[in-house]
């Protein structure tokens, strides 16, 4: 008995994490550029700023 609810419990964490995964691709997230707070703050518009 011990062990089907181990079973049961391991096998709905990876239904879980999966979700998850799926949510996350689905939503973009890390894969594209978090929006600029305003229209002109991009790089180029950062003149004396060495690291751009």
């Amino acid at each position: 008995m011990l062990t089907l609810l181990i079973v049961l419990g391991a096998a709905a964490l990876v239904l879980l994490l999966a979700d998850l995964a799926l949510t996350i691709r689905s939503d973009g997230y890390g894969t594209t550029p978090p929006p600029r707070s305003h229209p002109d703050d991009s790089p180029v518009a950062a003149r004396g700023n060495p690291y751009f």
